[in-house]
């Protein structure tokens, strides 16, 4: 589904792109990988990546529960326009017997800092995998619900 107040820019079988007007970005993605990669493995490799090769500074990070369990990340990059929060959950799909390769699955949200809470809540409503997000970005708790 697609969260209120954005705009499909692009859909595949395996992919949803979706933009709000103030240019909040969400990113649905599912790709097929080894059934030998680890739930662990995805998640550190995604982390590595933006942390050590992008500049992404770490804000935040939960395992979320759930009967299809993933990790939930927040990061924050300065740009031209201020601040960006990026908020990435990365999820595998239960292993089937019967299939050769296992399923990730991965939720984008990226917006300027000063709309995040605007649209965070939407995102994880919309979401078709595990996400766990609230509202609550007075610093005082996380804003990932897992770690509440």
């Amino acid at each position: 589904a697609v969260p209120d107040g954005f705009l499909v820019v692009g859909s595949s079988r395996d992919e949803l792109q979706a933009v709000s007007p103030e240019d909040a970005r969400v990113w649905y993605l599912e790709f097929a990988t080894d059934k030998e990669s680890s739930l662990e493995f995805w998640a550190k490799a995604v982390r590595t990546h933006l942390v050590e090769n992008v500049g992404y500074r770490l804000l935040d990070e939960s395992p979320v529960a759930g009967p299809q369990p993933g990790h939930q990340m927040l990061f924050e990059v300065d740009s031209e326009e201020g601040p960006m929060r990026y908020l990435l959950t990365v999820s595998r799909e239960p292993d089937r017997a019967w299939a050769r390769n296992g399923t990730v699955q991965v939720v984008e949200f990226a917006a300027p800092a000063q709309l995040f809470g605007e649209y965070v809540d939407a995102v994880g409503i919309a979401s078709p995998f595990t996400i766990a997000v609230s509202n609550d970005h007075s610093g005082q708790t996380s804003i990932l619900v897992s770690e509440r």
